[in-house]
């Protein structure tokens, strides 16, 4: 049986008509922005109070590391209660 070739612009155009992907789409954007911006301006920040690069790689792993902690977390207590439609 032969498949059907996947038309990406249709595809688009179909996710594009869809309120909760411009819900995700959004919030994904700000969470990602504010990363680039915190990034970007941590060491411009950290330069007038005398840390070192060495000191702005341990600010950013620290970011990293808690991002992803928080994230683990999250998941474990949305799996544990079922609160899937308060998220």
């Amino acid at each position: 049986r032969k498949k059907k070739p996947i038309n990406v612009i249709d595809s688009v155009k179909k996710l594009a008509v869809v309120p909760n992907m411009w819900v995700l789409m959004i919030s994904y954007g700000f969470i990602f922005s504010f990363y680039v911006v915190l990034g970007a301006s941590v060491g411009l920040i950290s330069d007038k109070y005398g840390y070192t690069s060495n000191d702005n790689s341990l600010f950013g792993a620290i970011v990293i590391i808690s991002g992803l902690t928080g994230s683990f977390i999250h998941a474990i207590l949305l799996d544990k209660f079922k609160k899937f439609k308060l998220q």
